[in-house]
């Protein structure tokens, strides 16, 4: 793949698609239904965007073993877990395995 598109993009794309109405062109899937498969593509992008910007607004303390600093620095280790845990999820979903 040589480019890469953004969720923007795709939601263009998808509403291109919808404006043409072909089908048995993509192994008997419509337009409607590849303008779906795009704006899905946008969605989960967007969200795993949305966490990770979240994530690294969380604060972060010394490692210094001070209580106040390993709870600070624990709830944004267990965020890091609970998104990878939630992208492996979604790799899962839409994995062709």
């Amino acid at each position: 793949m040589s480019s890469r598109y953004t969720a923007e993009e795709m939601r263009e794309m998808a509403t291109e698609a919808e404006v043409i109405e072909v089908y048995d062109q993509f192994d008997g899937h419509n337009m409607y239904t590849i303008a779906a498969m795009l704006r899905q593509a946008a969605e989960i992008l967007d969200g795993v965007l949305n966490e990770i910007t979240v994530i690294e607004k969380m604060p972060t303390a010394n490692l210094d073993g001070a209580f106040e600093n390993q709870n600070v620095n624990v709830a944004r280790l267990l965020a890091k877990i609970a998104f990878y845990d939630k992208v492996k999820k979604i790799v899962g979903e839409v994995s062709n395995e």
